[in-house]
């Protein structure tokens, strides 16, 4: 099944940092992989695909870390503008319907 959450930025300058970092948990659902989709507002449903078939989410709080270059450079797209991101979609996609997505903290490196 799939979870996530959308959240809202409270600062849309993101041009100074490389990462996204998400301190996180995923319960009811092992070996659940995560992926992060980014909007400019003018280019929505832009996805990093770092986490995606890499190291699931487990049980356990960990940070993990996405690069915003996912977010440039991508092949027949516009480069999303990181000095105006409004909206951070985190997605979770388990095997089960019983997953649960813990977020502690969202923070940028």
């Amino acid at each position: 099944g799939w979870s996530g959450v959308v959240v809202d930025t409270v600062d849309p300058d993101w041009s100074a940092y490389r990462f996204i970092v998400i301190h996180m948990a995923m319960t009811g659902a092992p070996n659940t992989r995560v992926s992060i989709e980014l909007a400019d507002g003018k280019h929505p449903g832009y996805r990093s695909q770092h986490l995606v078939g890499g190291d699931p989410v487990g049980p356990d709080f960990a940070d993990y870390r996405f690069p915003l270059k996912g977010v440039k450079d991508v092949p027949g797209r516009p480069d999303l503008d990181l000095a105006k991101i409004d909206l951070i979609y985190v997605i979770g996609k388990s095997a089960g319907d019983n997953a649960t997505m813990l977020i502690e903290e969202i923070r940028l490196e």
